[in-house]
């Protein structure tokens, strides 16, 4: 886990990586990132809200959305706050159909917000690959 110091290094980074869409934190305050936390954290703070029970913060975004009809790739990043700090420790990639059926899921543990992939890597690892159509050869028929 690496240390990031506060909050507006750690949106840089994680925009900079292309994580530049809407997010939702702790399936609330829907915004983009740095603005989507803040408001979640101002909330703890005037009691209207409250810090997560487990050790997670779950920020929430999608990264391909063409609409409701359509297939789509959502991420969950859990975050550490502690003492005003981040700490990136865990993403879920999901690859999902209409209807909310997941066809892929990937996990990624142990990172950190500067080892974690870019929006397009992390597309990539659960977009399915265009199967190949292997051609026979053409055969000609004896006489």
């Amino acid at each position: 886990m690496e240390n990031i110091s506060n909050l507006e290094t750690f949106a840089k980074i994680l925009i900079d990586k292309g994580y530049d869409g809407y997010f939702q934190t702790q399936a609330a305050y829907p915004d983009k990132i740095k603005e989507s936390i803040e408001r979640y954290l101002k909330c703890c703070e005037n009691g209207t809200d409250s810090l997560p029970r487990g050790e997670h913060m779950l920020l929430s975004t999608f990264l391909k959305w063409d609409g409701p009809d359509e297939s789509y790739v959502k991420c969950h990043m859990y975050v550490k706050y502690l003492n005003d700090k981040f700490f990136l420790d865990k993403m879920e990639i999901n690859f999902g159909a209409p209807g909310c059926l997941s066809i892929k899921n990937v996990e990624l543990i142990n990172l950190s917000v500067v080892t974690a992939p870019t929006r397009s890597e992390a597309i990539a690892m659960v977009m399915e690959k265009p199967k190949q159509e292997v051609t026979k050869p053409f055969k000609r028929g004896r006489f």
